[in-house]
């Protein structure tokens, strides 16, 4: 089994982006197995906040809050299932007719008190701080989660988010120029293909060793979040790839690689045509 070894430098804060549906809920899940690491899925409400606050202000002092909190008390806001967070905030798909739902909202949760003041504390937020990435790394150590940009297309197709409809309303909110590119375009595939660019060009700038393909999250059982978390290293779960997915039809699969492979720019400094042409391919009927 490959080995990951962590960074040398121990970050109390972590904050956490990627593309959507790229497997951060599924990241703030395994992290939430981990002693002394506390992952929250969502747990700002930046829309109830001016775009123009600075987001280092508020986040300096949401830490400071939630991490007395968390030793107080225990509990922290996040998006959650029932006091839980879940490996996904969609409910599952079992055909291509079914309609999805969200099933996280926000709530108080309890993680139980940290035993040590030196916990790690993991903040996911993907659009804003995708959006944000350069203010947000100037400070904090950032982690992001990529994912096959065909199997992200797919699940776009499935999702009843905006992204589903090829928008991203809190990364346009803080930037103007992806939201009137967005605007002039038509077509759904297209909307897609352009924030699928912007994403992947915003993360670019990231230091290659923060950056977390989900694919080998999957792989490692969960070890591999151990560069930036070196706690992870004691994960070893059996996870499955949700990549390989027989509820998307070949005809989708196909339309969509043909798209993706047009249009590399972004995508293809992470991830090679092959490695989408295969995805397209898979059968699963073998």
């Amino acid at each position: 089994m490959k080995q990951f070894k962590p960074n040398d430098h121990f970050h109390a804060n972590v904050m956490l982006t990627g593309l959507p549906r790229s497997g951060t809920t599924l990241t703030c899940w395994l992290l939430n197995k981990i002693e002394d690491i506390v992952a929250l899925h969502e747990p700002l409400q930046l829309a109830n906040y001016p775009a123009t606050k600075p987001i280092l202000s508020i986040l300096d002092e949401f830490i400071r809050e939630t991490r007395a909190q968390l030793m107080k008390e225990g509990t922290a806001e996040s998006h959650a299932m029932q006091g839980r967070i879940d490996t996904n905030s969609i409910s599952n798909l079992i055909d291509m007719s079914q309609d999805r739902q969200v099933v996280h909202s926000h709530q108080s949760v309890d993680f139980g008190k940290p035993s040590t003041q030196k916990f790690q504390l993991a903040i996911k937020h993907n659009a804003p701080f995708t959006a944000l990435i350069d203010e947000i790394s100037s400070e904090y150590a950032i982690g992001v989660i990529i994912r096959n940009p065909l199997a992200l297309m797919c699940s776009w197709h499935t999702v009843p988010l905006p992204i589903g409809k090829g928008r991203l309303p809190m990364a346009e909110r803080y930037d103007n120029t992806l939201s009137k590119s967005l605007c002039s375009i038509n077509d759904k595939v297209k909307r897609q293909l352009t924030v699928l660019r912007w994403c992947f060009k915003k993360y670019q700038s990231v230091p290659a060793c923060n950056i977390f393909k989900y694919e080998d999250i999957i792989a490692s059982g969960g070890r591999q979040l151990s560069l930036l978390f070196p706690k992870a290293s004691q994960l070893n779960l059996r996870l499955s790839s949700r990549n390989y997915n027989s509820i998307y039809p070949l005809e989708l699969r196909e339309s969509l690689a043909k798209a993706l492979i047009k249009e590399p720019e972004g995508w293809d400094q992470f991830y090679t045509e092959e490695e989408v042409s295969s995805l397209a391919r898979w059968d699963h009927t073998g």
